[in-house]
């Protein structure tokens, strides 16, 4: 790595503001200015993002269980599609697969390369492709999904329709008779 680079080492992800002699400082997304001896970094792992020549776009998208298995089929192929049409899309590995019933919903993979030169580009395009994605499952007719519990009760009266759960589980009382005071 060189100064200027973005490094993750040591649970540390930052940019290499100096190499020393004795050590190297690398400034925190956070600001914070971290100094790691260069004789444990030659000991470490080192990730150098600056040394990628793409980059994964990753995703997983969740579709409400009323989603249709043909909807899911349309919606697949069109944000594969819309991939495959991106300049910068690494042309061998483009994923775009139902992968599994999850707790919530229907979970659908994105995954695919692109071919740009630095971190900032790459969230860029992430960005527009990830906004087109969500505007194929809105045209689509889909919805994203969001974590919900159905929680089934045993041993109380069911609601009636229109009625809100907490009156139909109470005793109806006696009707009141207002008698003459006198």
């Amino acid at each position: 790595f060189r100064v200027g680079d973005v490094i993750a080492v040591d649970g540390v992800t930052g940019t290499v503001e100096q190499i020393g002699l004795r050590s190297t400082a690398i400034r925190t997304i956070q600001r914070s200015l971290v100094r790691i001896p260069n004789g444990r970094l030659a000991e470490m792992r080192i990730e150098n993002f600056g040394m990628r020549d793409r980059f994964l776009l990753e995703a997983t998208l969740g579709l409400q269980y009323d989603t249709t298995m043909p909807r899911m089929a349309r919606i697949r192929d069109a944000i594969e599609a819309t991939i495959r049409e991106h300049p910068a899309h690494w042309p061998d590995a483009v994923t775009v697969r139902f992968v599994r019933f999850g707790d919530s919903s229907l979970e659908l993979l994105v995954q695919c390369w692109l071919l740009v030169a630095d971190v900032a580009a790459f969230r860029t395009e992430q960005e527009a492709l990830l906004a087109r994605v969500h505007d194929i499952v809105v045209e689509a007719g889909a919805r994203f999904a969001f974590p919900t519990r159905t929680l089934h009760v045993t041993g109380s009266v069911p609601p009636t329709p229109g009625v809100a759960a907490e009156q139909a589980t109470l005793p109806s009382a006696p009707p009141r008779t207002s008698t003459p005071a006198g």
